[in-house]
């Protein structure tokens, strides 16, 4: 929900960690990557 409010990515995480100590990072992020919520980087 964060990134579709507009969060960054580390806000994103941010707020899952915050919520669940647990948070599986790299699941979540191959998640995110599939339905092109992360699409690139910015450098």
């Amino acid at each position: 929900m964060a990134l579709q409010h507009g969060r960054t990515l580390n806000e994103a995480i941010d707020v899952a960690l915050a919520l669940d100590a647990r948070f599986d990072i790299s699941s979540q992020l191959q998640s995110w990557v599939t339905v092109s919520a992360v699409t690139g980087l910015a450098i």
